[in-house]
């Protein structure tokens, strides 16, 4: 091997090597959860807050419930513990923005969820997926559960003793909110954002490229 070949090798190596930082994979993480450890018993199934729509024979309720990322996340995954009792089994979920600590009117995301469990039973969660919204460090989002027109279902109260505030509305434009109440059953996990590579990786990159796009000018020139 030619002297120009192997410092062409080093300087390839060099570039993958460099290239491969950012590519590291990334686990989910718990941003939030007051969900039982224990499998058998991960909620109360027996009691919980109304979600209900105009048709449902009970009223109208929306409720939410809160939470606060303790670093910047990528929202991947919320998981939550409906109980249907009657109606269409059908609700929106959605990712709200906080307004003087009740729900806001920016939807951030929404999903509908459909077939959720049999209220009164134990273990089954409703999961919904995200693409990936960042979450901001220290800022107080809501979960709202919003019925289709006939439901009456219960969102499941945790059995693990958190507490936080929750909101309930029959509108959704006017929330009653009730601080220190021990809240509806879910968790948020998140990735943490792939960071921007700092000005010395970006330019030992940028070097090793300039330094092989000269070596294969000299090579070619030796070559020809």
């Amino acid at each position: 091997m030619s002297r120009f070949q192997r410092a062409l090798l080093c300087m390839s190596v060099l570039l993958v090597s460099v290239a491969a930082v950012p590519l590291t994979s990334r686990a989910d993480s718990v941003i939030y959860s007051n969900l039982n450890s224990d499998p058998t018993h991960v909620y109360n199934g027996g009691i919980g807050y109304n979600v209900s729509g105009p048709n449902s024979g009970v009223g109208s309720i929306i409720s939410a419930m809160t939470f606060t990322p303790g670093a910047n996340y990528d929202l991947s995954q919320i998981d939550l513990a409906m109980g249907y009792i009657s109606g269409t089994n059908s609700f929106t979920l959605e990712l709200v923005n906080d307004n003087g600590n009740q729900p806001g009117t920016t939807v951030l995301e929404s999903w509908t969820v459909n077939n959720s469990p049999t209220f009164g039973t134990c273990c089954t969660l409703d999961t919904v997926t995200s693409p990936g919204i960042l979450l901001q460090a220290g800022v107080q989002y809501w979960l709202e559960a919003v019925p289709a027109s006939d439901l009456y279902a219960a969102w499941n109260q945790n059995n693990t003793g958190a507490r936080g505030t929750i909101a309930q509305s029959s509108s959704g434009v006017t929330w009653n909110v009730f601080p220190n109440n021990t809240t509806g059953a879910f968790d948020v996990l998140g990735t943490t954002p792939v960071p921007v590579p700092e000005p010395s990786a970006a330019l030992l990159l940028g070097t090793a490229m300039g330094t092989m796009l000269v070596l294969v000018h000299l090579g070619s020139r030796r070559s020809s």
